[in-house]
C-alpha cells in the first residue's frame, strides 16, 4: 500500500500539534502576568499558586516549548530564535492589554488559577484550547489537504473444489445356474455437484488520513 503524506498549504501556519502549544503559552502568560501584576495587591498573590502550576505541569510545558521551538526553526531557520521572541512578547503584551481593560484583573484571576490547577495533565492541551477565545492572536493553523491515497492489493483466488462424478458399475452378470432369473443391474450412484467456490472478499482502499496542533 502506497501512501501519500499530508501537504501543508502554507509552510508558515502551525501543524495542530505546534498550534495546541501556542495555545499552551497564551494560557502559561496569563497566569504569569496575572501573578507578575497582582503580586502587590493583597488578598490577591498568585505567586505560590503559579509556582504550583509550573511544577505540575512542568513535563507538558517543557513538550509544548519544545514543539513551539520546532515551529519557528521549520518555518524561520537562522532566525528563530528573534522571531519566537517576537511572538512570545506579542503574546505578554497581549495579556498585559488584557488585563488593564479588567478593572477587577486581581480579583478575577482567582478563578483563573482555580480552573488552571484543576485541569487534568491529559487534558491540558485541550484545555488550554478552550481558555483562548481569540485564536487569530496566536495565528494560522495548517489547511491540511489529504492527497488520494494509492494501494495496490493482490487478492488471490482459491482454486474450486471439484468432486469427480461416481462411475457406475458393471451390471451384473447373469447366473447360469438359474437361467430364468436376470440378475438386476446395480444401482448407478448419482454424480455429486461441484462444490460452491467460496465469495472472494472485495479488496479494500483505505483513505489516508492527516497528521497531529500539542505545543
Amino acid at each position: 500500500m502506497v501512501v501519500a503524506a499530508p501537504v501543508m498549504v502554507n509552510a508558515a501556519c502551525f501543524t495542530e500539534s505546534e498550534w495546541r502549544a501556542a495555545h499552551v503559552r497564551v494560557l502559561q502568560t496569563e497566569l504569569q502576568v496575572a501573578a507578575l501584576e497582582c503580586a502587590n495587591v493583597q488578598g490577591a498573590n498568585y505567586n505560590d499558586q503559579y509556582t504550583v502550576f509550573i511544577q505540575r505541569f512542568q513535563d507538558r510545558l517543557k513538550a509544548n516549548a519544545n514543539l513551539l521551538k520546532s515551529h519557528f526553526q521549520r518555518v524561520y531557520g537562522k532566525d528563530s530564535g528573534r522571531e519566537l521572541d517576537i511572538f512570545v512578547t506579542k503574546v505578554a503584551n497581549d495579556a498585559s492589554s488584557r488585563s488593564m481593560q479588567d478593572m477587577k484583573f486581581c480579583a478575577n484571576s482567582a478563578e483563573l488559577f482555580k480552573a488552571a490547577l484543576a485541569i487534568d495533565k491529559p487534558l491540558f492541551e485541550q484545555a488550554a484550547m478552550e481558555h483562548v477565545t481569540d485564536h487569530s492572536e496566536v495565528g494560522d493553523e495548517c489547511p491540511v489537504t489529504a492527497a488520494l491515497t494509492q494501494a495496490v492489493v493482490k487478492t488471490s483466488k482459491k482454486p474450486v473444489a471439484t468432486v469427480k462424478q461416481a462411475s457406475a458399475p458393471a451390471p451384473a452378470k447373469p447366473v447360469n445356474a438359474a437361467p430364468a432369473l436376470i440378475a438386476t443391474p446395480a444401482a448407478v450412484v448419482p454424480a455429486s455437484t461441484a462444490a460452491t467456490p467460496a465469495a472472494a472478499a472485495p479488496a479494500t482502499t483505505k483513505e489516508a488520513t492527516p497528521a497531529a496542533n500539542a505545543g
